[in-house]
């Protein structure tokens, strides 16, 4: 019975620190349309998987941290852009983003289109510009 216990305790253990172990991978981002059908592999930017969703598509990034090389912008209307949850998804800068444009260091993440939804994320601007 102690044995069983020491297990079951080891077990809630490793799965409480599933989210910070998670964090520390890296991020993919992959397209939906407005059907949920998958469009494509995975994207280098959020700005190409919102043009390959398309209006009323989704944009999906993976638990772990997206390092961007400056602005990501969403111009396409009716996008949703969707984490795995916040703390478990991060998008935050690269080092390269320092050498960004002064203009592109002011955001991580733009939103220029209508009726965008973004969700279950969480934006880290600590290094460079504003969150």
């Amino acid at each position: 019975m102690k044995k069983a216990f020491s297990i079951l305790l080891a077990v809630i253990f490793a799965i409480s620190l599933m989210p910070i172990a998670l964090a520390d991978s890296t991020a993919t981002i992959t397209a939906y349309n407005s059907s949920d059908a998958q469009v494509g592999t995975t994207y280098a930017t959020i700005d190409a998987a919102a043009a390959a969703a398309g209006q009323g598509g989704k944009v999906c990034i993976s638990a772990g941290v997206l390092e961007v090389n400056g602005r990501q912008t969403i111009s396409v209307s009716g996008v949703t852009l969707e984490g795995a949850g916040r703390g478990v998804t991060t998008i935050k800068p690269s080092a390269n983003f320092a050498n960004a444009s002064e203009t592109n260091r002011k955001a991580i993440l733009t939103i220029a289109a209508d009726n965008v939804t973004v969700k279950d994320l969480s934006l880290d601007g600590t290094d460079y510009g504003e969150t």
